[in-house]
């Protein structure tokens, strides 16, 4: 598979998916909080917005660091290919939380992430508008205290074909979240339950990912 990353103007971004003859594309707004945006953030998020499972990926349009790619590589048990790779290592060698550290909760104005947000009553909230037929849950958060990113992920497929595995669970959502990090040693990222309660983890008869079996945002996309 291939993935095309272009950048078009300031915090616009655009993610493309080729595999022979089927394609998907997202595009996404950052909020203007974020001023700077590394290479080795968008390679974070065009693969933590799980695409379809292939062993290996050819990413066009972008620059990582060797550093990123061989951890990425590891973690979720795919081969990434790029043509160029940047001699910036923008990954942190601590792994340290104080409680200093900046925890985001990703907010939807539901039930699980107003929990949440009792819970973790410092925490900065940080909300997705997928648009189309989920533009209805930017009613809840929209006019409150949090950070809009705008994201089309959501939107209807050509041919309804899924090129992503939200049905196995939806942790892709926090992908964007994590360019909040800028240049803080380490964030939390925190959410509702929503995580482990997909549907698709209630029943026994779902089958092993070759990729992405050990999914989970840890320091190595942090």
């Amino acid at each position: 598979m291939k993935i095309f990353i272009s950048k078009g103007r300031t915090n616009f971004f655009s993610f493309s998916y080729i595999n022979g003859r089927e394609f998907f594309t997202h595009k996404l707004t950052l909020p203007e909080k974020i001023t700077f945006v590394s290479d080795d953030e968008l390679l974070r998020i065009a693969l933590l917005a799980l695409p379809m499972e292939d062993k290996v990926i050819e990413i066009i349009g972008i620059e990582p660091s060797q550093v990123i790619v061989n951890s990425l590589s590891k973690i979720l048990n795919i081969e990434i290919l790029c043509e160029n790779y940047s001699h910036n290592d923008n990954q942190s060698d601590l792994y340290f939380i104080s409680d200093d550290t900046p925890i985001y909760l990703g907010f939807s104005g539901g039930f699980d992430s107003l929990a949440a947000k009792n819970i973790l009553p410092n925490c900065i909230c940080v909300s997705l508008r997928f648009g189309e037929y989920f533009e209805r849950e930017s009613k809840f958060f929209a006019n409150l205290d949090t950070i809009i990113f705008e994201w089309d992920i959501r939107t209807e497929r050509l041919n309804l074909i899924k090129r992503f595995n939200e049905s196995r669970h939806w942790r892709f959502m926090l992908a964007p979240l994590s360019l909040l990090k800028g240049n803080a040693d380490n964030i939390v990222i925190a959410t509702g339950t929503i995580m482990e309660a997909a549907p698709y983890w209630m029943h026994n008869r779902h089958s092993e990912l070759k990729t992405y079996n050990h999914f989970v945002l840890e320091r190595a996309y942090l």
